[in-house]
């Protein structure tokens, strides 16, 4: 399982997807904060309002990185097996 991990997180990482996610997240907050004093309360509750859709963003492409390329894999086991064993 672990080995499972390791993959999709160096393939997330390696084909730079994470990348626009974290700056639309870091552009965004410092819009917000770029200046002015605010509330603790406030302030938290803009950043989860704000980070909540770009971390939903991440984790989708987190979890559909390379399933296309999975499926190929599978589809070309699956058609070789019922090649050689009919």
């Amino acid at each position: 399982m672990s080995a499972l991990v390791r993959l999709r997180l160096a393939g997330f990482l390696r084909t730079g997807r994470a990348l626009a996610p974290l700056l639309a997240g870091l552009l965004a907050l410092g819009v917000l904060y770029g200046g002015g004093r605010a509330q603790p309360a406030e302030a938290y509750g803009v950043s989860a309002v704000v980070l909540f859709p770009v971390l939903a963003w991440q984790t989708r492409i987190l979890l559909t990185a390379g399933a296309l390329a999975w499926a190929a894999v599978v589809l070309a086991g699956y058609v070789w097996r019922r090649r050689v064993r009919p």
